[in-house]
């Protein structure tokens, strides 16, 4: 529904999503936003980032606003006029970057997520509220409580759609104005079942595109190698893209049955002596979660891949036996700008 609202409402083509960490629930959220977008054969482009790992995800992605909100200026200043963010707390900077943006410019709007956030937010805010996505908490706790009064509550997931009164599109502010009709004849058709949302994403996600990056490797018995970058400048061990761009690790040259890769993401202020002096005690810490985060199986010809997000990232190389391997490094930092 927040997708199909911004693809009504947009006037550019473009609308937006940022997420918060990067989780199947959060992947979830932006395919079913993506459908939406899609809904009844609109051409609307979706921008999706998310704000990017980090070692405490569950913490510290919902203090990240200064992140959502460098994310958000920039879909704005690129064209984006509607965004739909799903980062927790940290969707506070997405609100005050379509805030400054539309005091400085044309009209942008943003829609909120679990809280009807046009009631949440100072009155100079609420302007570019457009809509929210409301998880209907007070429902969730009454049907609990109703069905242990009536002996009827069981163990195990319930779960409250938009039939069952769990979820619903807020219309307060009265800003869906004319879109509002179509938007109700949408929820009917969901609730009814007369149209699915999936889980899985109606276009490829942005690391399936063809990469801004490619960094060439070598793996062979002694360990790996950098071949060639292409896509941005290696510098000292260093590469340094800006952030949001995607990259690929290819180990199209590695000696046949040996070892694999992983990429991992790690601090953005460590150095690769660090980075080596990790590898020298075994398999390295991993500090954030990057998406398609792989072991390779000796033989396999899979590339890693990754977005360049909040922290840097560096492929690690494991030779020998993929259950006990030896863990070994690259010497290379991919550091975002």
């Amino acid at each position: 529904l927040a997708g199909a609202a911004a693809a009504a409402e947009t006037r550019t083509g473009r609308v937006g999503f940022v997420g918060g960490f990067q989780s199947f629930r959060s992947e979830r959220s932006r395919n079913g936003f993506e459908q939406g977008a899609s809904w009844g054969g609109s051409e609307v482009e979706v921008v999706a980032t998310f704000l990017g790992p980090v070692e405490n995800p569950v913490v510290e992605i919902e203090e990240r606003e200064d992140l959502a909100y460098e994310l958000a200026a920039a879909m704005y200043a690129d064209g984006v006029d509607v965004i739909f963010h799903d980062a927790g707390r940290a969707g506070a900077g997405v609100i005050r970057a379509a805030r400054e943006s539309s005091e400085s410019g044309s009209k942008v709007w943003t829609i909120g997520s679990d809280v009807d956030e046009y009631h949440t937010l100072p009155p100079a805010d609420r302007a570019v509220v457009l809509t929210s996505t409301v998880k209907r908490y007070d429902a969730a706790v009454s049907l609990a409580i109703s069905s242990f009064l009536e002996g009827d509550l069981e163990a195990g997931d319930t779960m409250l759609g938009l039939g069952a009164g769990g979820v619903e599109l807020s219309r307060s502010g009265g800003h869906l104005g004319g879109i509002d009709g179509p938007l109700r004849n949408l929820e009917g058709d969901i609730e009814i079942g007369h149209l699915l949302v999936s889980p899985n994403a109606t276009r490829p996600p942005a690391w399936q595109h063809p990469p801004d990056v490619i960094v060439r490797l070598s793996v062979t018995p002694d360990g790996c190698a950098i071949d060639d970058v292409v896509g941005a400048e290696l510098d000292g061990g260093t590469v340094r893209a800006p952030r949001g761009r995607s990259i690929v690790f290819d180990l199209s040259n590695r000696s046949d049955g040996v070892g694999g890769l992983a990429v991992r993401s790690v601090d953005l202020e460590m150095t690769l002596a660090e980075i080596q002096g990790q590898a020298e005690d075994g398999i390295p810490e991993s500090f954030g979660v990057i998406h398609n985060l792989t072991l390779v199986e000796p033989g396999a010809a899979t590339n890693g891949s990754a977005r360049i997000a909040g922290l840097a990232v560096t492929p690690n190389c494991f030779l020998g036996d993929p259950t006990f391997p030896t863990a070994t490094y690259v010497p290379l930092i991919v550091r975002p700008t």
